[in-house]
């Protein structure tokens, strides 16, 4: 026990972290319509809907799901620290990225790109909506 008290001293940590088991991560499930949703306008009828689906200081990814409104669009070109993951889980989206030439996606498609350059969305359906699953790394809210 006297070694264990000098080995925390020299670590400079109590010589319970030294012995105690980590704590396995606790689980924190968001079940339908639970989640903190973010309205924006965009100029039109209808405001982009956002649902952050894990709001947590330690967490090391952002999961939402982004609703656009017919005809609705991001804004400006956005960039930022990370990485970023989006998957159309209805509708369409047109997808601008620096200056390379716009890609469309469709419901079922996805994509995988650096959040360093500046990135934006816009449903160019008159009619439908788009909704988007967006995860980014490290969390940007």
């Amino acid at each position: 026990m006297a070694t264990l008290r000098k080995l925390a001293d020299a670590l400079g940590v109590s010589l319970a972290a030294l012995v105690a088991e980590e704590a396995p991560p606790r689980l924190n499930p968001v079940l339908a319509g639970e989640g903190y949703t973010f309205r924006r306008s965009t100029g039109g009828r209808e405001p982009i809907v956002e649902v952050f689906l894990h709001m947590s200081r330690e967490a090391r990814m952002q999961p939402e799901i982004i609703t656009f409104p017919p005809g609705a669009e991001s804004g400006r070109a956005l960039s930022h620290d990370g990485e970023e993951f989006l998957y159309v889980l209805e509708g369409q989206v047109r997808f601008f990225y620096g200056l390379q030439p716009p890609v469309d996606l469709g419901e079922g498609d996805f994509i995988y790109f650096d959040n360093t350059v500046p990135h934006r969305y816009e449903n160019r359906d008159g009619k439908k909506r788009a909704r988007l699953l967006v995860c980014c790394s490290p969390p940007v809210f």
